[in-house]
């Protein structure tokens, strides 16, 4: 009661003062009206259903534009936002649906295993100014290390209207009024075609071959993939490849997604290492691509020394017509791998390709599977680099590798040393099957493409 007791006195000509008790009034308002949305969020229902509150926060049309525009400095430099006074960091706020209404968002995060992700809000802000908030849903956790990816469902309280800033909140805390904080939407790709493919190959980092890059691309491209997208973290891979990359982006066929790992100065690590934190963190790129690309009829995961090598088709486009019709009740089509391993030498010196001079490979195993999906089968944010969950009412199935396999190439890993080149319990098997594949006039182009993208001349390039 003092402030209001103080407001009400004769403030004579202090008009500073008075200026001060208002303030100070209308921040006590605000405090009380965001503590009770806080409560009212907390009684949300046991089910998991969202509860769903507006407050106004004065944000009108005219401030929006003048202010909240993808400006450099706030929104196009950032690659995550920090949730204020918490190790909360929002990557990626998705349209679950592929047509509207837009009645559900995915929201991908680092979360601090410091901090409790039960109980979060989703807060969404529209062009009028009012800040909506519902109750996250659920939320999707493969593994906990220190820091770690987790994917958030997020109802819209006004389904087939488009927020333009959405964030989060934990338990706790109110949503934040303040806007550099936020996210802006995305809406899934909307692919051309009746059968679209596309492929998420996660981060691209590293040493990562060019050569071998320009030899994948262009083999998905005649293979009728539609859409490919990586996440470059610009600062961890070297020029040549992101220069490739750039050109492929430039022509339509990759989306380039910025990538970067917060709180790399106190807890650090890189793309791609062989711990559970990386594998965590890759999480991040798998679930924007299961959100991002859910309008594609078929959508993959694999890395660029990975090719889906159909045995019995013309491309990947007629294997997965085929595959969907001979099993209609499966959303996961797992592909066993056949190891290219470059350790065992070339077989063809002359060839102009890696494809071409690498023919040695293991049998069809069971190591490092990937899969191809039918999105709208799938759990939401149950997806990771090898498994993947269908939803209720469809199955997984491994395909026969008489039918299709996944053609890895990589050198002998550490763990398989010893039984590398004991071709008794590893045996080689030499295999054709990918030079028989590439017509001459296909691998006359790439090896014209590489030779034009290393001397970096490629943007001068017209098929």
């Amino acid at each position: 009661m003092g402030i209001y007791h103080l407001c009400s006195r004769r403030m004579d000509n202090r008009k500073g003062v008075f200026y001060i008790c208002i303030t100070v009034f209308i921040l006590v308002l605000l405090h009380r009206h965001l503590r009770h949305q806080q409560v009212r969020m907390a009684h949300a229902r046991a089910d998991g259903s969202p509860n769903s509150v507006e407050f106004d926060i004065g944000m009108t049309r005219d401030v929006h534009i003048t202010d909240f525009v993808d400006d450099l400095v706030h929104f196009k430099s950032r690659i995550y936002t920090q949730v204020e006074h918490t190790k909360l960091f929002v990557y990626a706020a998705i349209a679950r649906n592929i047509s509207t209404p837009w009645d559900e968002f995915g929201v991908t995060a680092w979360i601090h295993s410091g901090v409790d992700p039960k109980n979060a809000s989703c807060c969404f802000l529209y062009i009028d100014g009012v800040l909506r908030i519902t109750n996250a849903w659920r939320y999707s956790v493969f593994m906990k290390p220190e820091i770690y990816v987790i994917r958030f469902q997020c109802a819209n309280p006004i389904p087939g209207s488009k927020p333009i800033r959405m964030t989060l909140a934990v338990s706790g805390f109110a949503c934040s009024s303040n806007i550099t904080t936020y996210v802006k939407p995305l809406y899934p790709l909307r692919p051309h075609g009746n059968v679209t493919i596309a492929i998420c190959t996660k981060q691209a980092y590293g040493n990562l071959d060019p050569n071998l890059v320009v030899e994948w691309l262009e083999y998905n491209i005649n293979m009728g993939v539609d859409k490919v997208i990586t996440f470059v973290d610009a600062s961890n891979l070297i020029q040549n490849t992101s220069e490739i990359l750039r050109y492929y982006q430039k022509i339509g066929f990759i989306e380039i997604i910025p990538y970067d790992l917060p709180m790399r100065d106190v807890i650090p690590r890189i793309p791609g290492a062989k711990i559970t934190i990386s594998y965590s963190d890759s999480l991040a790129a798998i679930h924007y691509c299961e959100d991002q690309l859910a309008g594609y009829s078929f959508v993959a995961v694999a890395d660029f020394d990975e090719f889906i090598f159909p045995r019995k088709h013309a491309n990947i486009k007629q294997l997965m017509v085929y595959l969907s019709e001979i099993y209609p009740d499966v959303g996961v089509f797992t592909f066993k791998t056949e190891i290219y391993i470059t350790s065992w030498g070339k077989i063809n010196e002359n060839g102009h390709l890696i494809l071409t001079q690498y023919s040695n490979r293991t049998e069809a195993i069971m190591d490092r599977v990937k899969n191809m999906l039918i999105p709208q089968r799938i759990q939401p944010g149950a997806v990771t680099t090898h498994t993947a969950k269908p939803s209720s009412g469809y199955r997984r199935t491994v395909i026969p590798s008489d039918l299709a396999v996944i053609n890895h190439y990589r050198k002998c890993i550490p763990k398989w040393t010893k039984d590398c080149f004991n071709f008794t319990d590893f045996p080689r098997i030499t295999d054709f099957s990918m030079s028989k594949r590439l017509s001459q006039v296909m691998i006359n182009k790439i090896s014209l493409y590489n030779q034009i993208l290393l001397s970096k001349k490629l943007w001068h390039l017209k098929d």
